[in-house]
């Protein structure tokens, strides 16, 4: 039975928990058609039995394919996952499938759970039309249009007989540091960074100086200072101190251990690098903040990437290793000869070797190409940076090397200058020294240190 509701003004058609219409009134012949056109498909009951966080991805799965989930024909769907693979089953009435005798890789979830359902649902065609409705939060009016469902598709939205949009100011406010402008909403790049104007937004600058200053340690709410030895906090009390490798909140990470409330706690080997709650040391482990244990995952580290829940090393044996960290699996291992640097992206793993760059698949490490050049780094900006002939990607830099800094390169001149990628192209002068962090990398000047914060 379909149900026609009103309330407060607005009319509501729904049947078996789908939502058919929605509008200011009620439903014209027009309308009428386009509804019906949509209950002609199969309303889907999703039974799901596994782990929470994968049944996020069988309904989008489902409803990029068209399929309409209320209460209707059941569609059984189990999973179940044990380290970095996992199983499945799915159960539409008398037809069922399975990955029992072969289990499959759990990053590859998306793509095999697509191909399962594709091969044992009907097959559906979309009705030509839907309903687009833009709904202004502020003055609380409806507006109902009728669209092509496939060029709604092609603007990223999923297909759904309904579908709701927040409209409102068409113009907001961005306030960066002390310019403000009026920008249109929609997507901006705003000083080098991606953001979504959908209100007044107020924007501190990414690069920040503090002249007579040898380091600076952000934190949630405030900043502690490096300055001759000692530790400077907010409060005006004093440290002395070696310079920290990083700070954060309450625990100062020395290189021998950690230290807080007063007291230190040592740590196995040299600690190297702070980053979303592991330390890395020399000895090539990860360990928690607390120090209370310890995940072996390399020889003596060169260089590596922490990448959402992925970590990727390279060590000085030429063994490149990448690891699940929530699982704390090794997920793949590959001997790369003579390798001496590496970087992460989306588009592969790239791996500095005698004659060239190659890149790696990030699923397995298989190799999928060789790149020429004398070395590289990777900016969210352009993509793959190449160091050749003097020359990145074709522009005059002069003699130097790259410092791979988590997404803000760094190419080191020999005379002394530096250029930084990071939300633009950063040329500095004067530099003693550089100072990557997971957070963002700093530059100490002859005049005083540069802070450049990783994009949010």
């Amino acid at each position: 039975m379909m149900f026609v509701v009103s309330f407060s003004n607005t009319f509501f058609v729904s049947n078996s928990g789908v939502l058919y219409y929605l509008g200011d009134s009620t439903p014209t012949s027009m309308d009428m058609d386009v509804i019906n056109d949509w209950k002609k498909l199969p309303v889907l009951f999703l039974m799901y039995d596994g782990p929470y966080e994968h049944k996020e991805i069988v309904e989008s799965i489902l409803k990029k394919r068209g399929y309409l989930l209320g209460y209707g024909e059941k569609l059984v769907v189990k999973i179940r996952t044990h380290r970095n693979v996992f199983v499945y089953q799915i159960i539409y009435g008398d037809t069922e499938s399975d990955n029992f005798l072969s289990p499959s890789p759990l990053e590859e979830m998306d793509e095999v759970l697509d191909k399962a359902i594709s091969e044992i649902l009907p097959k559906i065609e979309l009705p030509k039309k839907l309903f687009l409705v833009y709904y202004d939060p502020k003055s609380g009016k409806l507006v109902k249009t009728i669209e092509k469902t496939e060029k709604v598709v092609e603007d990223g939205f999923t297909p759904s007989p309904v579908i709701i949009r927040i409209s409102g100011e068409k113009f907001y406010k961005v306030k960066i540091g002390d310019v403000e402008k009026e920008l249109e909403e929609g997507f901006h790049i705003v000083s080098g960074k991606l953001i979504y104007v959908g209100r007044n937004l107020k924007l501190k600058n990414l690069m920040n100086f503090f002249p007579d200053v040898e380091g600076v340690f952000p934190r949630e709410s405030d900043m502690i200072f490096y300055q001759k030895g000692f530790l400077i906090f907010p409060d005006g009390n004093v440290l002395k101190t070696e310079r920290p490798v990083d700070v954060v909140e309450d625990s100062i990470i020395l290189s021998t251990g950690i230290l807080k409330g007063g007291k230190l706690k040592r740590a196995e080997g040299t600690i190297l690098w702070v980053e979303d709650g592991f330390i890395l040391t020399s000895c090539g482990e990860l360990e928690d903040l607390a120090l209370t244990w310890s995940f072996k995952v390399s020889s003596v580290p060169k260089e590596w990437c922490f990448k959402g829940n992925f970590f990727y090393i390279l060590d000085i044996c030429g063994f490149l290793r990448k690891y699940d960290l929530k699982q704390r699996k090794l997920i793949w291992e590959k001997r790369v000869e003579g390798a001496w640097g590496m970087d992460v992206s989306d588009e592969g793993v790239m791996v500095g070797v005698k004659n060239g760059i190659l890149v790696l698949n990030n699923q397995n490490g298989s190799l999928i190409k060789k790149i020429d050049g004398e070395d590289f780094s990777y900016w969210e900006d352009e993509g793959l940076l190449i160091y050749k002939d003097k020359m990145i990607n074709g522009e005059y830099v002069g003699e130097g090397y790259f410092l791979r800094c988590e997404g803000i390169p760094v190419f080191v001149r020999e005379d002394g200058s530096a250029v930084v990628f990071g939300d633009r192209k950063y040329k500095l002068q004067k530099v003693r020294e550089i100072i990557r962090f997971s957070w963002g990398v700093e530059i100490v000047t002859e005049e005083g240190t540069w802070l450049i914060e990783k994009r949010r």
